[in-house]
């Protein structure tokens, strides 16, 4: 690479020829930049190329991991909702069949076991001891000891009411009791003193 005689960069390249009785050589030149446009051009397509395949990396990345984060963030908020013992209103979660799907099902039927697990509790504390309550598994813990809850409310509630008929029954026979001892006090008090005044007139 040299300067020519107009001072441009050039690509230059001789050979001395095959003669003995000449001391020539051969002279070829191109100006650099003709000669690197090719090489210019190829390295600026491959430069937006990349750009473009980077670009579009980013934006296909962008959109799957909000596909896939979105939901589970929503699965996050609605676990942590509940482990506050907030049953909120339930809400679609737009997801597929795979895991998050399935983490997004068990979810919502925990939610509605959670709601009827306090809906019979709210019965069996507004005092109806009758209503029925199907465990959400065999191992419900929480559903066994409501259930446990309400039997045994169920046989407080009949032992009071039993009390409360006995303590009834016990003060109408004290009352009738009292009611004899006054009109006997009455009858044999009076009676006397009538016939004590009557002898002492």
């Amino acid at each position: 690479i040299i300067n020519d005689y107009r001072g441009v960069s050039v690509l230059s390249a001789y050979r001395s020829i095959q003669n003995h009785d000449l001391k020539w050589v051969i002279i070829s030149e191109i100006d650099e930049a003709e000669a690197m446009l090719p090489i210019l051009r190829l390295r600026n397509y491959l430069i937006v190329v990349t750009l473009f395949i980077i670009l579009l990396t980013i934006v296909i990345t962008y959109f799957l991991s909000n596909a896939i984060v979105n939901p589970v963030l929503q699965l996050k908020e609605i676990i942590l909702t509940l482990s506050k013992g907030i049953i909120a209103p339930r809400r679609d979660i737009k997801t597929s069949t795979d895991e998050i799907g399935e983490m997004a099902l068990a979810i919502q039927q925990l939610t509605d076991g959670l709601e009827r697990t306090a809906m019979f509790a709210t019965e069996v504390g507004s005092g109806n001891f009758n209503t029925s309550f199907t465990t959400l598994s065999e191992k419900d813990v929480l559903g066994s000891a409501l259930i446990r809850m309400r039997d045994e409310l169920r046989g407080f509630h009949e032992k009071e009411l039993k009390s409360a008929r006995a303590r009834a029954a016990a003060l109408l026979e004290g009352q009738e009791n009292e009611r004899r001892r006054i009109i006997k006090e009455l009858h044999d008090g009076v009676g006397q003193m009538l016939t004590a005044i009557r002898m002492q007139v």
